[in-house]
């Protein structure tokens, strides 16, 4: 099921972010990114449209 992301979703969706920006980004040191981690949380994955992925057939 696609569903749009809930509040519960917050940590799963900002370690993702976190592991494809290191990878993305490993010309960057990692401390940058890491000091990133509550904006991202507080402030850029809110005012986004994110959707997840999930086995679960509930909403």
């Amino acid at each position: 099921m696609i569903r749009a992301y809930k509040g519960k979703d917050i940590d799963t969706l900002v370690g993702i972010w976190y592991k494809g920006s290191l990878q993305a980004h490993d010309f960057i040191d990692s401390s940058y990114w890491k000091s990133q981690i509550e904006e991202m949380k507080e402030k850029y994955i809110p005012m986004s449209e994110t959707h997840v992925i999930t086995s679960q057939t509930k909403l």
